[in-house]
Protein backbone atom coordinates (compact mmCIF):
# COMPACT_ATOMS: atom_id res chain seq x y z
CA UNK A 1 0.00 0.00 0.00
CA UNK A 2 1.25 3.48 -0.81
CA UNK A 3 2.23 5.90 1.92
CA UNK A 4 -0.58 8.32 1.05
CA UNK A 5 -3.13 5.49 1.32
CA UNK A 6 -1.77 4.53 4.73
CA UNK A 7 -2.01 8.16 5.88
CA UNK A 8 -5.56 8.38 4.54
CA UNK A 9 -6.59 5.30 6.52
CA UNK A 10 -4.92 6.66 9.66
CA UNK A 11 -6.65 10.04 9.22
CA UNK A 12 -10.00 8.37 8.65
CA UNK A 13 -9.65 6.14 11.71
CA UNK A 14 -8.54 9.15 13.78
CA UNK A 15 -11.63 10.99 12.57
CA UNK A 16 -13.84 8.13 13.71
CA UNK A 17 -12.09 8.04 17.07
CA UNK A 18 -12.60 11.81 17.57
CA UNK A 19 -16.25 11.44 16.56
CA UNK A 20 -16.60 8.67 19.16
CA UNK A 21 -15.31 10.96 21.90
CA UNK A 22 -17.83 13.60 20.88
CA UNK A 23 -20.62 11.03 20.79
CA UNK A 24 -19.60 9.70 24.19
CA UNK A 25 -20.04 13.13 25.77
CA UNK A 26 -23.33 13.77 23.96
CA UNK A 27 -24.64 10.40 25.09
CA UNK A 28 -23.31 10.98 28.61
CA UNK A 29 -25.35 14.20 28.73
CA UNK A 30 -28.41 12.25 27.51
CA UNK A 31 -27.73 9.65 30.18
CA UNK A 32 -27.47 12.24 32.98
CA UNK A 33 -30.57 14.08 31.72
CA UNK A 34 -32.42 10.77 31.82
CA UNK A 35 -30.87 9.03 34.83
CA UNK A 36 -31.28 11.78 37.44
CA UNK A 37 -35.02 12.35 36.85
CA UNK A 38 -35.57 8.60 36.69
CA UNK A 39 -33.70 8.09 39.94
CA UNK A 40 -35.57 10.95 41.65
CA UNK A 41 -39.02 9.99 40.41
CA UNK A 42 -38.74 6.18 40.42
CA UNK A 43 -36.00 5.49 42.94
CA UNK A 44 -32.55 3.97 42.59
CA UNK A 45 -33.79 0.39 42.76
CA UNK A 46 -36.50 0.79 40.11
CA UNK A 47 -36.06 -1.32 36.99
CA UNK A 48 -36.17 1.76 34.72
CA UNK A 49 -33.32 3.39 36.64
CA UNK A 50 -31.25 0.23 36.28
CA UNK A 51 -32.20 -0.03 32.61
CA UNK A 52 -30.97 3.53 32.00
CA UNK A 53 -27.57 2.70 33.43
CA UNK A 54 -27.42 -0.56 31.46
CA UNK A 55 -28.17 1.27 28.20
CA UNK A 56 -25.34 3.73 28.78
CA UNK A 57 -22.92 0.91 29.62
CA UNK A 58 -23.85 -0.89 26.39
CA UNK A 59 -23.25 2.25 24.35
CA UNK A 60 -19.89 2.77 26.05
CA UNK A 61 -18.82 -0.82 25.28
CA UNK A 62 -19.77 -0.32 21.63
CA UNK A 63 -17.64 2.83 21.41
CA UNK A 64 -14.72 1.02 23.05
CA UNK A 65 -14.98 -1.80 20.52
CA UNK A 66 -15.12 0.65 17.64
CA UNK A 67 -12.05 2.42 19.01
CA UNK A 68 -10.23 -0.93 19.30
CA UNK A 69 -11.05 -1.74 15.67
CA UNK A 70 -9.75 1.66 14.54
CA UNK A 71 -6.53 1.19 16.49
CA UNK A 72 -6.05 -2.27 15.00
CA UNK A 73 -6.59 -0.88 11.51
CA UNK A 74 -4.07 1.88 12.15
CA UNK A 75 -1.53 -0.58 13.48
CA UNK A 76 -1.99 -2.90 10.50
CA UNK A 77 -2.63 -0.28 7.82
CA UNK A 78 0.37 -1.47 5.80
CA UNK A 79 -1.14 -4.97 5.62
CA UNK A 80 -4.62 -3.90 4.50
CA UNK A 81 -5.89 -3.34 1.00
CA UNK A 82 -6.89 0.33 0.67
CA UNK A 83 -10.32 -0.35 -0.85
CA UNK A 84 -11.12 -3.09 1.66
CA UNK A 85 -10.05 -0.78 4.49
CA UNK A 86 -12.22 2.04 3.17
CA UNK A 87 -15.17 -0.34 2.83
CA UNK A 88 -14.71 -1.45 6.43
CA UNK A 89 -14.43 2.16 7.64
CA UNK A 90 -17.56 3.18 5.72
CA UNK A 91 -19.46 0.23 7.19
CA UNK A 92 -18.18 1.13 10.65
CA UNK A 93 -19.25 4.75 10.23
CA UNK A 94 -22.74 3.78 9.03
CA UNK A 95 -23.14 1.31 11.89
CA UNK A 96 -22.01 3.99 14.33
CA UNK A 97 -24.68 6.40 13.07
CA UNK A 98 -27.41 3.75 13.40
CA UNK A 99 -26.19 2.79 16.86
CA UNK A 100 -26.02 6.38 18.11
CA UNK A 101 -29.51 7.15 16.84
CA UNK A 102 -30.90 3.95 18.38
CA UNK A 103 -29.45 4.63 21.83
CA UNK A 104 -30.40 8.30 21.70
CA UNK A 105 -34.00 7.24 20.99
CA UNK A 106 -33.89 4.78 23.91
CA UNK A 107 -32.98 7.59 26.29
CA UNK A 108 -35.69 9.77 24.74
CA UNK A 109 -38.25 7.04 25.36
CA UNK A 110 -37.20 6.72 28.99
CA UNK A 111 -37.38 10.48 29.47
CA UNK A 112 -40.90 10.48 27.99
CA UNK A 113 -41.91 7.58 30.23
CA UNK A 114 -40.68 9.34 33.35
CA UNK A 115 -42.27 12.69 32.50
CA UNK A 116 -45.64 11.25 31.43
CA UNK A 117 -45.81 8.19 33.66
CA UNK A 118 -46.47 5.95 30.63
CA UNK A 119 -44.03 3.09 31.13
CA UNK A 120 -44.71 1.58 27.70
CA UNK A 121 -42.73 4.49 26.19
CA UNK A 122 -39.59 3.14 27.83
CA UNK A 123 -39.70 -0.22 26.07
CA UNK A 124 -36.83 -1.03 23.74
CA UNK A 125 -37.75 -0.77 20.12
CA UNK A 126 -36.60 -3.48 17.76
CA UNK A 127 -33.58 -2.65 15.69
CA UNK A 128 -32.75 -3.94 12.25
CA UNK A 129 -28.99 -4.11 12.77
CA UNK A 130 -26.47 -5.73 15.09
CA UNK A 131 -24.15 -3.55 17.13
CA UNK A 132 -20.43 -4.17 17.40
CA UNK A 133 -20.87 -6.04 20.68
CA UNK A 134 -23.65 -8.23 19.27
CA UNK A 135 -21.81 -9.26 16.12
CA UNK A 136 -18.16 -9.73 15.25
CA UNK A 137 -18.66 -9.24 11.50
CA UNK A 138 -16.47 -6.13 11.20
CA UNK A 139 -13.79 -7.49 13.53
CA UNK A 140 -13.67 -10.66 11.44
CA UNK A 141 -13.39 -8.66 8.22
CA UNK A 142 -10.42 -6.70 9.58
CA UNK A 143 -8.67 -9.88 10.70
CA UNK A 144 -9.48 -11.71 7.46
CA UNK A 145 -8.13 -8.91 5.25
CA UNK A 146 -4.96 -8.74 7.32
CA UNK A 147 -4.45 -12.51 7.04
CA UNK A 148 -5.11 -12.54 3.28
CA UNK A 149 -2.46 -9.90 2.63
CA UNK A 150 0.21 -11.41 4.86
CA UNK A 151 -0.05 -14.85 3.21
Amino acid sequence: MEKQDIEFIKNDTNGIRVKNVEEFFKMFKNFIDCYIPTMIKMGITHNLTKQTLKIFKEFYLILREEDRICLEMQKNSKNLDFFDAMDILNTLDLLNEQTYEYYENLFGGIEDAVSTGDMYRATRSRKNFSTLIESDEIQSRVKQKRIELTN
